[in-house]
């Protein structure tokens, strides 16, 4: 059985190239994955960034994505 907690996020951080995957890293909380996004576009990547959206978090892995984003260049 996977455990899914979810709530609404408005959070700020860096966009991030990972391993195929556009992320937001926040300095001392972690990675956000941005669900159904492989990369940012140039002028995304390495800037400071508002996202707000559904917060996922699998409970086995750990692992927290955020589906629906919206996205402000800060």
């Amino acid at each position: 059985i996977l455990v899914v907690t979810r709530k609404i996020i408005n959070i700020t951080g860096n966009a991030r190239n990972i391993e195929g995957k556009a992320v937001l890293e926040v300095e001392k909380i972690g990675t956000y994955f941005i669900a159904d996004m492989k990369q940012w576009d140039k002028e995304w990547e390495n800037r400071r960034i508002k996202v707000i959206g559904d917060l996922e978090v699998n409970e086995k892995n750990k692992s927290m994505y955020i589906k629906h984003p919206v996205v402000q260049r800060l």
